[in-house]
Parts: structure tokens; C-alpha cells; sequence
């Protein structure tokens, strides 16, 4: 059996407000806050729906379908299990409408390296 968590959490997108050229990306900035969203504890060893994950993906975040929403971005989760966590986004996939489901936005998403 999988060790993983699964919780429903508020979660904000924070993107680089750093100006170009700095050495440093500075995330104070939001894109959108208060988004419902489910989030997945994993690892990049497992297999997640059929895939293999990279390393380094730590978490998966699904949420309703938001266009603009890029890998260079961050989540910070402000509500739910994961308070406080904030993740760097790996990669973006949206999943269009299908019968009986609405479109999805999932974030695949890995820890904040330490600085």
C-alpha cells in the first residue's frame, strides 16, 4: 500500500515579482489566492494514475481549471493538513472537460529548497 496523504486545502499561487535580472526570485506577488484544492503527498519513486513521477516531485495539487498558471511559479497552502507549506511548481497539466467531470488544472509540485 501507498504511504500518501490527501487533503483538501486553500491554496495560493505566488509568482516571481523579482526584478529581471536579479539573482534571486522574490514571490510576493499573488497570482490568485483562496483556490479549493486537493493536494497529494507522493514521491518520485512511485508510479502516481499510470505515470511515472520525476524526482523531485514531492506533491500533487489539483485544483478546478485556472489558465495561467506557469512552472515558475509557487504554491503556498493556507488552509487545511498542509498549512503552511509552500511547494515549487515542476510542471502544469490541464485536463479538459470530460462527461460528468469539470475540467482540472493538477500541479505537480516539489519542496522549496532551502536556502
Amino acid at each position: 500500500m501507498r504511504a500518501s496523504m490527501l487533503g483538501r486545502s486553500q491554496v495560493t499561487i505566488q509568482s516571481d515579482a523579482s526584478a529581471d535580472g536579479d539573482d534571486a526570485p522574490s514571490y510576493t506577488s499573488d497570482l490568485v489566492t483562496g483556490l479549493w484544492a486537493e493536494i497529494e503527498s507522493v514521491s518520485g519513486s512511485e508510479t502516481w494514475r499510470g505515470r511515472q513521477l520525476e524526482a523531485g516531485i514531492n506533491y500533487v495539487v489539483r485544483l478546478r481549471y485556472y489558465s495561467g498558471i506557469l512552472p515558475t511559479m509557487r504554491v503556498s497552502v493556507t488552509t487545511g493538513v498542509f498549512t503552511g507549506l509552500v511547494l515549487d511548481i515542476k510542471y502544469v497539466q490541464h485536463l479538459p472537460y470530460k462527461r460528468g467531470k469539470t475540467p482540472e488544472t493538477w500541479l505537480y509540485c516539489g519542496d522549496v529548497p532551502a536556502v
